[in-house]
């Protein structure tokens, strides 16, 4: 067989209805399908409270969006992701006004899209009959459609994985350096999506080398052209960050972090946590950065706190294997598994809850992950011309597991499974056609033996409701019902007693409703425990307002025993002291609360005004200026705490008549004032 060349040569095998303008009648109306299945499902989506109220990564999306449509600063420094979602997202804002209704309803075109492109990389592979399948299958599988209703990034780089792939796929059919070049460029843009695509680029390089029939000078030119396609893109991003942030970033800093999260002792391969950090995404962000420079013993930049993370992961796997080996393995699994591991929202729970037609669906992740492989096994023979294809399933796959999983991430290998698992169709169609019963046989056997394995999950796995209820009521909350809100934390409590976040998201709504002592109740469950972490400083919020200071100081000190680095800890202390005019302990408390992070600017203000009533102005000052350079800039969140640390300086200054200094301190107001003006927009929805 001549690499590339599609496999249905057999006319007499291809339906009537898919040669001549009928083929393209018949994939027509494949796109349109497709474009209705997910226009249906975001309007039926509207019930959710979770469709106007993003959170996670989706309010990320949405927040950075906002401030690119408005003009403003979102964050500053370099790339922490890779920005092309955020763009595409904010151009849409642009064009048709901050709606997220119309947003997901552009988002449908690109999984319709998707269908189109299916078609044509199956086409060019396997022939129309395969590729017609496949883009049955990508038009109508749920999750798909789904994910093509969410504001995160899977909707987009999919089509452009499909794009690249589909060039790529050219150099088979006709190498040319034109061809290798647009490769390039369209890997580039959409590793701009989702950098890991990079990881195919070595192999890809490799096979335009060897592998396309050209002569070994000429495809080294067109590796060469491959190569300068793909940084065509991405170098603008690198001379940003470099720019913006003095940092050496080719795209984004956020691989080593995630590196961490899915390889460290208490990785469980799915949750997207960091280990020792609040489980919010702002928290998150900033409790790795201040553990990264804690460990370093200095302030690190983005890139510093990526490599920091990315040793403290390669010495986890490398010096532990007796650990990280059953991690790997079960990532693999997960990988493979008939489920679809939430991150932002429990994917199952939301889409058949608020667009219930879609459980009706035929089609699921291990009947497709199976037959996909199977596939794959039964064109072995010809993987010359298929190379990309089974290299960019295997590649993103190690890509995937390297790091966590959930089902986003393993989505961009659907298509490629989608049109491999057709392959296996169209072979058992035909085996059955020429009567050959009992390959056609075996197929099913290893079918169903398939998708009874995928089906097995692990015991620690939630395949209950308690997420979707929990992360339903977060929702609800945002929204501002916090009756539904509680109701359905008290659900997911039902189903699920240790479920911390729901146990803590309860408390939380208890104390905004001023029931500070059911609050403190449901908070003091999760001491000690998992949820310790993020319970620990509302507990010693609530329980130093309702002035139990000793109940709030055994507390804390009975946390530090366990966690003798955490600052808001100390700080609780601290505020007990403060309560009892013990100024000196109030001092010693403050000053390990910022040794532990000096990125809050609570810690050093707390020792300022712990200072000043010892009548120690000069340190009051000296910390009051660490105070200044913790305030985040642009943080609305922090915009009383700023004037008051500005105020209380200009005050101290004023007594000793230090004009210049006043003037200084008022500039240096106005100019934080001013980060606040700009970044209020994008500030205001993140918190």
């Amino acid at each position: 067989m001549v690499a590339g060349k599609p496999t249905d040569g057999e006319a007499g095998r291809t339906p009537s209805w898919l040669t001549g303008r009928s083929e393209w009648f018949a994939v027509g109306s494949l796109v349109l399908l497709a474009l209705v299945l997910r226009a249906v499902h975001v309007l039926a989506m509207q019930g959710s409270p979770a469709f106007d109220t993003p959170t996670m990564d989706t309010e990320y999306h949405v927040d950075w969006a906002l401030a690119l449509a408005r003009g403003d600063v979102f964050q500053p420094g370099p790339f922490f992701r890779a920005p092309l979602y955020p763009w595409f997202l904010g151009g849409l804002f642009r064009l048709f006004g901050e709606d997220l209704l119309v947003a997901r309803l552009v988002q449908s075109v690109l999984g319709a899209a998707t269908t189109l492109l299916v078609y044509l990389l199956g086409r060019s592979i396997f022939g129309r009959r395969v590729a017609w399948w496949a883009a049955l299958g990508a038009a109508t599988y749920w999750v798909s459609i789904y994910f093509d209703g969410e504001l995160l990034i899977p909707t987009l780089a999919i089509p452009l994985n499909l794009l690249a792939l589909l060039l790529s796929q050219r150099q088979a059919k006709a190498p040319s350096g034109r061809n290798a070049l647009c490769a390039g460029l369209a890997w580039g843009v959409a590793a701009i999506a989702r950098p890991n695509v990079l990881l195919f680029m070595p192999p890809l390089a490799l096979w335009f080398i060897w592998g396309t029939g050209r002569a070994r000078p000429r495809g080294l030119i067109d590796a060469l052209l491959l190569a300068a396609g793909v940084l065509a893109p991405i170098l603008p991003l690198t001379v940003y960050n470099a720019r913006a942030g003095n940092d050496r970033v080719l795209i984004s800093t956020q691989a080593g972090v995630n590196l961490w999260i899915g390889n460290n002792p208490t990785a469980d391969g799915s949750t997207a946590i960091a280990p020792g950090t609040r489980a919010t995404w702002w928290g998150g962000y900033e409790d790795t950065i201040s553990q990264a420079e804690a460990h370093e013993g200095r302030p690190l930049s983005p890139s510093e706190v990526s490599r920091h993370y990315s040793r403290r992961a390669a010495n986890f796997v490398f010096g532990d294997p007796d650990r990280s080996l059953p991690l790997l393995l079960h990532k693999l699994r997960l990988f493979w598994m008939d489920w679809e591991l939430g991150n932002n929202q429990e994917v199952r729970f939301f889409a058949f809850r608020f667009s219930p037609w879609l459980r009706f669906t035929p089609l699921r992740f291990g009947l497709l992950a199976t037959a996909g492989l199977l596939g794959l096994a039964l064109t072995c023979r010809r993987r010359p011309g298929t190379f990309p294809l089974w290299c960019f399933l295997l590649i993103y796959m190690l890509s995937v597991i390297a790091f966590f999983v959930n089902g986003r991430y393993r989505l961009p290998v659907v298509p490629i499974l989608m049109i491999y698992a057709s392959y296996a169709l169209v072979w058992f169609m035909d085996a059955l056609r020429a009567r050959r019963f009992v390959p056609a046989g075996v197929l099913v056997a290893l079918l169903a033996a398939g998708v009874l394995g995928t089906g097995v999950h692990p015991k620690t796995l939630m395949t209950d409701s308690s997420n979707g209820l929990w992360q339903l009521g977060v929702a609800e909350e945002a929204r501002g019902d916090l009756t539904a809100a509680e109701q359905s934390q008290r659900d997911a409590l039902l189903v699920r007693p240790t479920h911390r976040f729901a146990r803590i998201a309860l408390a939380r709504l208890l104390a905004r409703q001023g029931r500070s002592e059911e609050a403190i109740s449901e908070l003091g469950v999760c001491i000690p425990g998992p949820a310790e972490l993020d319970a620990i400083e509302p507990l010693l919020d609530l329980l130093v307002t309702a002035n139990r200071l000793d109940d709030a100081l055994t507390t804390a000190e009975a946390i530090l025993e366990r966690h003798p680095r955490l600052g808001v800890a100390h700080y609780g202390r601290a505020r007990v002291f403060v309560l009892r005019s013990d100024w000196l302990a109030a001092r010693r408390a403050l000053e390990q609360a910022e040794s532990a992070d000096p990125r809050d600017p609570r810690f050093p203000y707390g020792s300022a005004m712990a200072l000043i009533n010892l009548a120690d102005s000069d340190g009051c000052l000296k910390a009051l200026e660490r105070a200044m350079n913790a305030l985040s800039p642009g943080s609305q969140s922090q915009q009383t705490l700023g004037e008051q640390i500005f105020d209380n300086a200009i005050r101290i200054q004023r007594e000793r008549g230090a004009q210049r200094e006043i003037e200084e301190l008022e500039d240096r107001r106005d100019a934080w004032r001013a980060t606040l003006s700009a970044n209020a927009p994008a500030d205001a929805a993140q918190h």
